[in-house]
């Protein structure tokens, strides 16, 4: 079994979960709604325990830890739910997400959107 790879020192996340939302932000940026929509529809993002699932990597998480790995894969799951579709794509709610996820992964300093 395999360390989760790049934990943050400071929130005890890896940073390498960001590169679920990557393709999606950039797309976002260049006002590329339509593409955004497909990606969540076709590949979805995964939630942090898919990305390292317990059967590969070591998840030794303290009570703290765990709630943030909670609070992304809701995350995760509210931007598959709610944002497959460009009807319903409110881009305020994603930045706020992004935001959010962005806070848990690399602490109070980072955010995407301003």
């Amino acid at each position: 079994m395999e360390k989760i790879p790049q934990i943050h020192p400071k929130t005890g996340i890896s940073q390498d979960y960001f590169n679920e939302y990557v393709v999606i932000i950039m797309l976002f940026n260049n006002n590329k709604i339509d593409q955004v929509v497909k990606i969540i529809k076709d590949s979805h993002i995964k939630t942090y325990e898919q990305r390292f699932p317990p059967s590969k990597y070591i998840h030794d998480y303290d009570e703290k830890i765990k709630k943030k790995v909670e609070a992304l894969d809701e995350f995760a799951k509210i931007i598959n739910r709610d944002f497959s579709s460009e009807e319903n794509f409110n881009r305020e709610r994603f930045k706020e997400i992004v935001n959010e996820v962005c806070r848990i992964i690399y602490g109070e300093e980072r955010k995407i959107f301003q």
